[in-house]
């Protein structure tokens, strides 16, 4: 059996199963992942793990909250998979060292604020995400960071070359010649702060390895299956994610973005037809 999820997930339980026959016999279904707290919906303070165990049960609603149940032996990690993870953020850490905490900060927090001086980096991270993003519509991940930046830099000349193919005054003109003059400076940025973004990149990737080795680990045991509804009918697919809460209230969630943030794009692809 199905029930929406989202406006293209659903999740699903066997047909007959214990859990599948309460969802039968209810009129609606409810997971709780977030309490709120006040005197008052103004006032209201949220926090993350909303428990269910003070509500009382009844046959016209489902309900459940978000934690994992006892999985000892399936949820946790061997002894091989906490120590490739380990090495893995290892491996990010000792890049990351390496790399000038000025450098750093400059090209991964341009854009939240401006500053004189940056317009260059600003520009990158402008040009950098969509490019990310077209990747992920791919179902692709960064894999090696030289072709990585060098893929990028074609990216961002065929934009900046088919703005030039639109102005009217063709490729001589003042315009034209600003935009070649942007390619330019564009080469000489990545050029001058190669090794920074090389390892950054390095780090992205190290980051996305271990994402995906605890995001494989959870899928195992999830109880409750995904699928996506196509074209074709349904397709069974990964979570969209897991939200891993903090002893101290904060949350974390990881999310699957070859699978969930690509079907994202082409759900807002369909959306505009």
């Amino acid at each position: 059996m199905l029930h929406i999820h989202s406006q293209y997930y659903y999740n699903a339980v066997p047909v007959g199963s214990k859990l599948g026959d309460r969802i039968a016999a209810a009129k609606i279904g409810i997971i709780f992942h977030t309490a709120y707290s006040g005197s008052t919906v103004a006032d209201m303070q949220a926090s993350f793990g909303a428990s269910v165990d003070g509500l009382t049960s009844t046959n016209s609603v489902w309900f459940d909250d978000a934690f994992y149940k006892d999985m000892t032996g399936r949820a946790s990690l061997t002894p091989a998979e906490d120590a490739k993870i380990k090495n893995t953020l290892l491996s990010a850490a000792t890049t990351f060292r390496k790399i000038d905490e000025k450098d750093f900060n400059r090209i991964i927090f341009t854009g939240r604020t401006t500053k004189a001086g940056d317009e260059e980096y600003t520009e990158f991270a402008n040009y950098i995400k969509p490019f990310i993003n077209n990747m992920v519509r791919g179902g692709e991940q960064v894999g090696d960071p030289t072709a990585f930046l060098k893929n990028f830099l074609t990216y961002y000349n065929g934009k900046q070359e088919a703005e030039i193919a639109k102005l009217k005054g063709g490729p001589d003109s003042a315009a034209a010649q600003a935009r070649i003059q942007k390619i330019k400076e564009k080469e000489k940025f990545m050029a001058d702060n190669s090794n920074t973004l090389l390892g950054i990149l390095a780090i992205y990737k190290r980051i996305i390895e271990a994402k995906v080795m605890l995001l494989q680990k959870m899928q195992q045991v999830e109880n409750i299956g995904t699928f996506i509804k196509t074209d074709d009918g349904y397709r069974v697919t990964a979570p969209e994610g897991f939200v891993a809460i903090g002893h101290d209230g904060g949350a974390v969630k990881l999310v699957d973005r070859i699978e969930f943030s690509r079907q994202n794009f082409a759900a807002t692809k369909s959306w505009k037809k």
